[in-house]
């Protein structure tokens, strides 16, 4: 008798979702994952990753054994709800990124001069000084 592919996906569902908080509570927990992320064997585990060509290769059959209907059937059926949870945890981490280019606008916006009819002077005037302000800013932070 062979396993019952059914059984196996109603088990494995029931089997994720009980063990979920496990997966947090063991995260949390571990300490240091930064640090192993960032160290010098991690990177380079990672960069040795995305050179290996059964890497590349699995990857491109794997995303080949998918169709456009079923990225769309993923993201109907979980694309909302995840985005949406998922930014609204993040909000805080996205608002102190974007902190410094807030800051950045509000120094240089009331430099500007005023904009005009001529819209090629108003980019050259007011667009380009701002890109190059966030560029700099973007350059300065790292």
């Amino acid at each position: 008798m062979g396993i019952n592919r059914a059984n196996w996906i109603e088990d494995y569902k029931k089997g994720t979702s009980a063990n979920a908080d496990k997966l947090v509570r063991e995260y949390v927990a571990t300490p240091n994952k930064i640090d192993a992320a960032t160290s010098a064997s991690a990177q380079k585990n990672y960069e040795d990753a995305m050179r290996d060509a059964k890497v590349l290769a699995r990857r491109v059959t794997n995303l080949k054994k998918v169709s456009e209907a079923d990225l769309n059937a993923a993201m109907q059926a979980k694309g909302q709800a995840r985005y949406s949870e998922g930014t609204s945890a993040g909000a805080n981490k996205a608002a102190a990124r974007v902190e410094p280019y807030l800051v950045e606008l509000d120094r240089i916006v009331p430099t500007l001069p005023a904009a005009g009819r001529d819209g090629v002077q108003n980019v050259t005037n007011r667009v380009i000084p701002i890109v190059k302000a966030l560029q700099d800013k973007k350059a300065q932070i790292g």
